[in-house]
């Protein structure tokens, strides 16, 4: 649950020395915990990424997280199989973490049949893109290895749910390499 990956992560923050504290708040290419309150009156939000610093924490969310959002993941990779990616209106989101060859790189695939089809960056096609990535979203992660956050949203086929999620998927040094040779 996200109060274990909270225990986890103010266990680690304690343990951190100033430098690598600094270093966590400033980080934004990882996902974050975001705490809100309200102290005397007045409300404050601060941010704690999760990253290779914290890894009880970071491993105790990509596994929460794969494991809410895998079948979800699933569903969309056969809506490409099938070819009916347009009909549901899929939209992915790729980010790189570990990557430093492709840092603050994304991909984004989008279709919509009623506006313009498919728009992509990088001239990713769906397909190209899947079958560059792992199929299966495992159990257990590495935090420090590299890996993509996939973010991902469609419709069902009758248009009466939105699914949405994301999953981190772990990529091999060739899968990597792979990618930076494709972008850049």
């Amino acid at each position: 649950s996200a109060n274990d990956v909270w225990r986890i992560l103010k266990t680690e923050l304690a343990a951190l020395d100033d430098k690598a504290f600094l270093e966590l708040v400033n980080s934004d290419r990882y996902p974050a915990v975001l705490v809100r309150g309200l102290v005397h009156g007045r409300n404050f939000t601060d941010r704690y990424a999760l990253t290779p610093a914290t890894p009880g924490a970071f491993n105790a969310y990509l596994e929460q997280n794969n494991a809410y959002s895998k079948d979800h993941f699933a569903q969309a990779r056969l809506l490409v199989e099938a070819g009916k990616h347009n009909m549901a209106h899929l939209n992915i989101t790729a980010t790189f973490l570990n990557v430093p060859t492709l840092y603050n790189t994304q991909i984004f695939l989008h279709a919509d049949p009623e506006e313009m089809g498919v728009v992509n960056s990088y001239n990713f096609t769906f397909e190209e893109f899947l079958s560059m990535v792992p199929e299966t979203v495992p159990a257990e992660m590495d935090c420090t290895a590299p890996m993509v956050e996939i973010s991902f949203e469609f419709f069902s086929t009758d248009y009466a749910e939105v699914y949405s999620g994301a999953v981190y998927l772990p990529l091999t040094q060739e899968q990597a390499d792979a990618f930076t040779a494709r972008i850049r």
